[in-house]
C-alpha cells in the first residue's frame, strides 16, 4: 500500500479492510462526523485566539535573553539520593547542598514510606532505598521517623537483594553490598573489534557512556568508608545466605538469560585471579575513551550517571579532584542542580535545544505576532548548536559529513535525530542573521538525518541499526534499556520534517519508513511512543507525519489509528496515558487528561482530516477552558520517557509549547 501499488489484488484487499473497519466505527460511542460536516459542539474563535495571544505571551515571557527556551525536567528521587553520595564518593560535600538535598527527598516521600519514578505511580524499591541510604549517608539517624516508614516499605519487598543493579552498585561503592556478587563488566571489554556481538557500539550510546567508566570502577571496586551507623545493613533481611546476593536465574534452564548468568559467574573467576594480562591495556584504552569523550563544557553524554561514573572512574585511575577534567565534570554536574529557597534536586539532564525547537514551531504559527525578533534570536541560537564534529554515530555511518543537533547545550559526541527533526521543522520558513549559512546548516542536518536511516527503514535516537536485543539478555541489563532500535514517534517527526524540504511520498527514504511503520502497528491501530508517553504519543507523530507529506490519511490502517485516538478521549474532552501503558495494553491510551497528551491527540486527528470532528472539538475547548490566565496550563503527571517501565520525565514545557501547536494548527485548518 505505501508503495503505491496499483494491481487489482491489493485494491480488492483495501476494500475488505475498509469494510471491515466500518464495522468496527459502529461499536464506536463516539459519532462519526467526518472533515466538512457540521458538529452541535462549538469551538467559540473569539475565545480561540484569546488562548492563543495568551499562550504565546507567557511563552515569550519565558525566552532566555540569548533567544533560547530552557525549562525544568523532573525525574524522580534517585537523582538527587545519587548526587548525595557522589559528594562523598569525590570527597566535595557541600554542606548546603546536602541539606537542601535530604529536605528535597523528605518533600517527596510518599505516606506508605517510598518514593516513586513518576507521579502518581507506587512506591518504587530502588528508588527507596537510594533515598533511605542518602539521609542515612547526611546523618539522619534509623529512628528518624521517614526512614522506619521507609525501612518497612523496603523489607515488605525483599531488601536490598531484590532491588535493581545500578542500586546495589551505588551500595557497593560504600561497602554496603559485595561487589562480587554483582553482574560483572570487565573492563576487558573495551578491547572487542567493532562488529563483534558485545563490542561498546552495539549499546546505545547513553549505556556506552555509563557502562564504560564503570568497567574500571568494576576493575577497581572503589570503598568509600563510612561509620557503620550511615550504612544501611538494617534494609537485608535476616538469615540471608551467599546465593541470596547473587542474580537470581530465571525459570527454565535453557534460556540465554541464564546461559548468560553462567557466564557471568565465570568471569568472576578471573577476577579473582592475579593473571589478566590484557587489564592493564583495556584500562588505558577506557582511560582514553573516557577522557576523549569529554565535551568542552565538562560534560559526558549529557547526562548525570554517565558524568558521574567518568569522574569516579578517573579518580580511581589516579586524577585528582584539581584536574582539569574531573573539575570540569563536577562543575557540569553542579549545572544540572535546582536550588530553591529550602530544598535542592538534581537533573539527569536538560533540553534547550529540544524545548527551543518545539516552543519556536509553535510561535511561528501565531498570526499577528509582533515579537518577530524574538523567532530571529532564538533561530541564530539554534544555528550555533548545529554538531560539526564526527561523534560515536560515525562508527556505523561512515557516509555522511556531521550536522545533527542534540539535546542539551552542548553533547558534541552524540548528536540526536528526534532533535535534529525537530529543529529543521522549526527552521524552515524562518530567517537567521547574515553570519549564518542557513541553506548550508538544513543541508547538512537533513543529509545526516537521511544517513542515519535504519535498515528496517525507520529512525532510532543516537545510532544507527542499534538493536542487538541479545544484550538485553546479558544479567547487567536489568533494565532492559541497551539498546536504540527504530520508534516510531521519531520516525513520524523526521517524516513531517522532510516535508518541507521538498521530500515526498516517492522518495526511496519516506518509501521505506513507511513501510517500516506498517510493519511495526500495534494491532490495535496505534504506534508505540518510545520517547513520550505512549502510544497517544506514537500515534499522533506518525499521523503528523505521514500528513505533512501528503499521504491518503483515509487509508485503513490510517483510519484506524486516529479512529483509536478518537475512542481513546476522556470525557472531560481531554486526553491522557498513564505511565503504567508500558507495563501492560489495559492502560494503552487511559489516564488523567494532561495538557500535553490532549495537545498530542489533536494533532494526530487534525493531521487525519477530522478536523470538524466532536473529539477535536471538545478537546480544543478542553485546552481552552484549562488554561491560566498567565496563559500557561498545569500538568503534575509525567508525560516523556527516559527508560520505558523504570525512568520517567516531566518536561516543564511540554504543557506549555504543545497546546500552541495544537491551537494553531487547529485554527489554521479550520479557516481552510
Amino acid at each position: 500500500m505505501s508503495n503505491g501499488l496499483q494491481n487489482t489484488e491489493l485494491e480488492l484487499e483495501q476494500e475488505m479492510q475498509e469494510t471491515l473497519l466500518n464495522q468496527e466505527i459502529l461499536k464506536i460511542k463516539t459519532p462519526s462526523v467526518e472533515k466538512n460536516q457540521p458538529s452541535n459542539i462549538e469551538v467559540s474563535p473569539a475565545q480561540l485566539e484569546k488562548a492563543i495571544q495568551a499562550s504565546a505571551r507567557y511563552l515569550l515571557n519565558e525566552q532566555h535573553p540569548d533567544g533560547y527556551w530552557h525549562f525544568n525536567l523532573y525525574d524522580n528521587i534517585t537523582l538527587t539520593s545519587e548526587y548525595v553520595m557522589f559528594m562523598y564518593l569525590v570527597g566535595v560535600i557541600n554542606k548546603v547542598h546536602q541539606e537542601k538535598a535530604c529536605q528535597h527527598i523528605i518533600d517527596t516521600q510518599n505516606s506508605d514510606g517510598s518514593f516513586s519514578v513518576y507521579y502518581g505511580a507506587e512506591g518504587d524499591l530502588s528508588a527507596t532505598i537510594e533515598a533511605y541510604h542518602a539521609l542515612k549517608l547526611a546523618g539522619f539517624n534509623k529512628n528518624h521517623p521517614a526512614l522506619i516508614r521507609a525501612r518497612k516499605f523496603i523489607l515488605d519487598r525483599g531488601g536490598v537483594t531484590s532491588a535493581r543493579v545500578f542500586t546495589k552498585i551505588n551500595l557497593a561503592m560504600f561497602g554496603e553490598y559485595p561487589w562480587e556478587c554483582l553482574p560483572n563488566m570487565p573492563p576487558e571489554l573495551i578491547l572487542l573489534p567493532k562488529g563483534t556481538p558485545f563490542n561498546f557500539y552495539e549499546f546505545s550510546s547513553w549505556s556506552r557512556a555509563v557502562i564504560i567508566p564503570l568497567t574500571v570502577l568494576y576493575a577497581f571496586r572503589p570503598l568509600c568508608k563510612i561509620p557503620k551507623e550511615q550504612g544501611v545493613s538494617e534494609l537485608f533481611l535476616p538469615n540471608l545466605k551467599k546465593s541470596d546476593y547473587l542474580f537470581k536465574p530465571q525459570q527454565g534452564f535453557l534460556t540465554i538469560e541464564n546461559l548468560f548468568i553462567k557466564l557471568d559467574r565465570l568471569t568472576h573467576f578471573y577476577e579473582k585471579s592475579k593473571l589478566k594480562p590484557l587489564r592493564k591495556r583495556a584500562l588505558k584504552k577506557a582511560e582514553e575513551w573516557i577522557v576523549s569523550h569529554q565535551d568542552y563544557s565538562g560534560h559526558w553524554g549529557g547526562i548525570y550517571p554517565a558524568m558521574m561514573n567518568s569522574c569516579l572512574a578517573l579518580k580511581c585511575l589516579g586524577y585528582k579532584n584539581t584536574d582539569t577534567e574531573i573539575k570540569k565534570g563536577i562543575h557540569a554536574i553542579e549545572h544540572f542542580l535546582v536550588e530553591e529557597k529550602n530544598s535542592l534536586y538534581l537533573r539527569s539532564t536538560v533540553s534547550p535545544v529540544w524545548d527551543t525547537a518545539i516552543t519556536l514551531s509553535g510561535l511561528k504559527e501565531v498570526e499577528g505576532l509582533k515579537e518577530k525578533n524574538a523567532l530571529q534570536k532564538a533561530t541564530n541560537w539554534l544555528m550555533t548548536k548545529q554538531g560539526f564534529r564526527y561523534g560515536d554515530w560515525y562508527v556505523k555511518n561512515k557516509r555522511s559529513l556531521p550536522g545533527g543537533w542534540s539535546f542539551e547545550f552542548n553533547n558534541d559526541f552524540y548528536p540526536d535525530i528526534d532533535d535534529t527533526a525537530l529543529v529543521l521543522l522549526a527552521l524552515h520558513g524562518l530567517e537567521v542573521a547574515p553570519q549564518f549559512n542557513l541553506k548550508d546548516s538544513i543541508k547538512r542536518g537533513i543529509d545526516w538525518t537521511l544517513s542515519m536511516q535504519n535498515k528496517d527503514g525507520g529512525w532510532a535516537a543516537f545510532d544507527k541499526d542499534n538493536k542487538r536485543e541479545i544484550l538485553n539478555k546479558i544479567p547487567f541489563a536489568d533494565l532492559k534499556s541497551l539498546l536504540d532500535p527504530s520508534c516510531p514517534d521519531i520516525t513520524g517527526h523526521v517524516l513531517e520534517a522532510l516535508a518541507p524540504y521538498g521530500y515526498t511520498l516517492n522518495s526511496p527514504e519516506v518509501i521505506r519508513a513507511i513501510e517500516y511503520l506498517q510493519k511495526d502497528q500495534a494491532e490495535e491501530g496505534c504506534f508505540y511512543g518510545r520517547w513520550g508517553v505512549n502510544y497517544i504519543y506514537g500515534t499522533s507523530a506518525t499521523l503528523c507525519g505521514l500528513a505533512a507529506l501528503g499521504e491518503n490519511m483515509s487509508k485503513p490502517w490510517l483510519k484506524k489509528a486516529a479512529r483509536w485516538l478518537i475512542n481513546k478521549q476522556n470525557p472531560n474532552g481531554g486526553w491522557g496515558e498513564s505511565c503504567k501503558s508500558y507495563d501492560s495494553k489495559e492502560y494503552w491510551g487511559k489516564g488523567q487528561s494532561t495538557p500535553s497528551q490532549t495537545a498530542w491527540a489533536i494533532m494526530g486527528l487534525i493531521a487525519a482530516n477530522y478536523i470538524n470532528h466532536p473529539a477535536v472539538l471538545s478537546g480544543i475547548n478542553y485546552l481552552i477552558t484549562t488554561q491560566n490566565p498567565e496563559g500557561n496550563w498545569d500538568e503534575r503527571e509525567y508525560t516523556g520517557t527516559g527508560f520505558p517501565r523504570h525512568f520517567y520525565l516531566r518536561y516543564g514545557g511540554y504543557k506549555d509549547y504543545f497546546p500552541l501547536i495544537a491551537l494553531t494548527r487547529f485554527k489554521k485548518q479550520r479557516a481552510q
